[in-house]
């Protein structure tokens, strides 16, 4: 049976059944950073101390990328899709109960093999049961919940105050109601032939040998590359955006969840203004949006202490990094059939460059000041806007298609 054979309603079931794990996917990837600061007010923990978990997170999520990959190949998208989203809801249980860094280190560093497997199995199923010239879009939506969930931490954060803030991490939980329904609700893969596919299996043949041939090695590389150099603009920015305006600029916390709350209102109207562009133009025109990311970004760390003007370049910050929401669909069609799973992991294998950026971010905080160690932000997106353009063209619409096949190739 093709994907297409598959009616539409059930192909909508099943993915906003993986959307609602892949809200918590996000919500659970952005706690840390919110609650950085209590973790270090509150618990006792150093800013080293909190830069050891984000480090140890983007350690377990490369492991969880590189993983994730085969599992989806050798189990199929349900089985791994419940197996993760029940066992980040877990792992959210032992984070809200632990006090110390030991606990957190440990909780955060294995939920995020988990993370990093949701990530690459909600891109797989995409894929796998919708035709191309839609995938951005529902790209978009999907990765829009990175935004909602943005919105969620900074509302609820803003809400429950500075003695509630456990709360935030409680919410983290609820992926384990979740993950039974994803087994009723998400077909069997085993049973379709995905969009694209001539076989029943992904990723059937090939494997990460065949993603470091010299055939695959310079399009694997870039995209680890480029993957990597978005996550250290991420980390060095958004990671410590919280402290930032805490320490620095001095905000409350119903101030600091606003502009938390308003650069996700940026990501999420963003993305669906990138994804339209995406899926009109092609997938390379969105890097004009990293240009966007690091003007904005140094925007809001020269304006003068006006909370305002500093919410609305958040939220413009927020607009266009969300011009990368299209990397998870790019990273799968830039590689044959057999190899999209691994394609999809690209994204998350960027953590083997960007592992080390929050603790490089801690220490030139503590030798130039927290101000001036965000000026590594807007360096890696510009970057990063120049490397994405260096990459194929896969939608045959775009106005920077060459004719690329990965099929024939």
């Amino acid at each position: 049976m093709q994907a297409s054979d598959i009616s539409l309603t059930r192909r909508i079931v099943a993915y906003v059944t993986m959307l609602s794990g892949y809200l918590f996917y996000c919500y659970n990837y952005l706690v840390l950073d919110y609650v950085r600061p209590y973790l270090i007010s509150d618990y006792g923990m150093s800013l080293k101390g909190t830069a050891t978990i984000s480090a140890a997170q983007a350690i377990s999520v490369t492991i969880g990328a590189l993983v994730a990959a085969p599992a989806v190949a050798h189990w199929g998208r349900r089985k791994v899709m419940f197996t993760s989203a029940l066992a980040i809801g877990l792992l959210a249980i032992v984070s809200g109960a632990s006090h110390g860094l030991g606990g957190w280190l440990t909780a955060r560093g294995l939920m995020a093999i988990f993370l990093a497997s949701y990530y690459v199995v909600g891109i797989n199923l995409t894929v796998a049961l919708f035709p191309p010239h839609v995938r951005a879009k529902l790209s978009a939506v999907s990765s829009g919940l990175f935004s909602i969930a943005e919105m969620m931490v900074g509302g609820l954060g803003g809400a429950l105050g500075d003695q509630g803030w456990q709360g935030v991490v409680w919410i983290g939980a609820i992926p384990v109601l979740i993950a039974p329904l994803i087994l009723f609700l998400v077909p069997e893969d085993r049973t379709f032939v995905a969009y694209g596919s001539a076989q029943l299996v992904p990723g059937s043949s090939g494997g990460w040998r065949e993603m470091v041939a010299p055939k695959w090695r310079r399009i694997t590389i870039a995209c680890v590359l480029l993957a990597g150099l978005n996550l250290i603009g991420y980390q060095a920015f958004s990671g410590f955006v919280t402290l930032y305006l805490r320490q620095v600029r001095a905000f409350s916390a119903p101030d600091m969840g606003a502009t938390i709350a308003l650069i996700g209102t940026g990501s999420l109207m963003g993305g669906f203004f990138w994804a339209y562009i995406a899926d009109r133009f092609g997938r390379k025109v969105n890097a004009i949006g990293f240009v966007g990311t690091a003007l904005f970004i140094c925007l809001f760390l020269v304006v003068p202490h006006e909370r305002v003007m500093l919410q609305a370049f958040g939220f413009l910050y927020g607009f266009c990094l969300s011009s990368a929401y299209c990397w998870g669909i790019w990273f799968t069609e830039l590689f044959p059939v057999r190899l999209r799973p691994y394609g999809a992991a690209l994204f998350h294998a960027g953590h083997l460059i960007a592992w080390a950026a929050p603790l490089a971010s801690a220490w030139a905080a503590g030798y130039w000041g927290l101000a001036t160690a965000l000026w590594l932000a807007p360096a890696s997106f510009l970057l990063g806007a120049v490397l994405w353009l260096t990459l194929p063209e896969t939608l045959k619409t775009g106005v920077a298609y060459r004719g690329w096949d990965p099929e024939s190739r």
